[in-house]
């Protein structure tokens, strides 16, 4: 009777350890996935502007190509029925990284100032536009390619990422 006791409760200690550490791994798991999450939203809200918008530039000149890279962007869209002119820069301070953007309309009016659109879990090393296309003489249609990487955090690990995207303009220009 007293080895089966003893069978039983080592049975049920290793038991309830595994199922304690599948428990905190989901945790974990859910906690970063949230961060990707936030980081996804932000990648295709710029990527959602960027292909609705036109009149691309880097270093927030419109019509300039930048094949080098650059930190610095802007566009023209419509929001609203209103012209706009849409920012976007990847900025540094208090040893993190981060992406921003700002929104004015073309014709005056009320800007929107500068806004951090990557989440504060998000600690970006390295970002950069490449633009291609945006002279009208040319044959080739405006794209932006953004590649940038770095790192999400949450509150118990820290996980490297690296991503590119290529955006076409969807108006026409050839």
């Amino acid at each position: 009777m007293m080895v089966s006791v003893a069978l039983f409760s080592i049975v049920m200690l290793v038991g309830m350890t595994a199922l304690f550490t599948l428990v905190s791994q989901n945790k974990r798991a859910q906690a970063l996935n949230s961060v990707i999450t936030d980081l996804n939203f932000s990648l295709e809200s710029m990527s959602r502007t960027i292909r609705t918008g036109y009149a691309y530039g880097c270093e927030f000149v419109p019509g300039r190509d930048c094949a080098g890279g650059d930190t610095r962007f802007q566009l023209t869209t419509i929001i609203n029925n209103v012209e706009h002119r849409v920012r976007y820069r990847f900025r540094e301070s208090g040893g993190r990284g981060f992406i921003e953007r700002h929104i004015e309309p073309t014709g005056g009016g009320t800007s929107f100032g500068w806004v951090e659109i990557t989440s504060a879990n998000v600690d970006i090393e390295d970002f950069s536009f490449f633009v291609f296309g945006t002279s009208g003489t040319d044959a080739f249609q405006p794209r932006v390619m953004i590649s940038f990487s770095g790192q999400a955090q949450n509150e118990e690990e820290t996980s490297d990422f690296s991503i590119q995207t290529t955006i076409t303009q969807r108006i026409i220009d050839l």
